[in-house]
């Protein structure tokens, strides 16, 4: 998601917010309807905004191990390859930097590693934590380990 995009995202759900906190909106979202405080607060909601598209924010998902065959979580806890990808070892887990979006996957990773990062993409992450005790998510295969 470009950074226009992700400040737009992000000040629609402030503007959500607001209507639905202060019910100062008519039938579409109207800066001259807000009162205000509601006006000085989705003021700093985009404030906010503009200021993290200047801040690198990480957003990570923490998903199970088990989405991942358990040769290729081998494989990437015991690899630090430039050519396989960005991993950080932790404990018993991992973080991967997933790219920019779907078009940056790298097509040499293993499918369920592709399957893994692209969710976590289309989710709006940019790492993916893999976790003994991370979420089970419906769509991505679990290998139950």
């Amino acid at each position: 998601m470009s950074a226009p995009e992700n400040t737009e995202m992000r000040l629609r759900n402030a503007l959500s917010s607001l209507h639905s906190c202060h019910r100062a909106f008519s039938s579409s979202p109207d800066w001259t309807a807000l009162d205000d405080e509601a006006r000085a607060q989705a003021e700093a909601a985009l404030a906010a905004a503009e200021a993290s598209d200047r801040q690198w924010v990480m957003r990570a998902v923490v998903i199970s191990n088990g989405h991942l065959p358990q040769d290729v979580f081998d494989r990437l806890r015991n690899s630090f390859d430039e050519e396989f990808c960005a991993v950080q070892n932790f404990n018993d887990g991992l973080i991967v930097y997933t790219g920019e979006d779907v078009d940056s996957i790298d097509e040499d990773y293993p499918e369920d590693l592709k399957n893994c990062v692209r969710w976590a993409i289309e989710q709006g992450f940019s790492h993916v934590r893999f976790d003994p005790d991370g979420e089970v998510i419906s769509e991505l295969h679990d290998y139950g380990w």
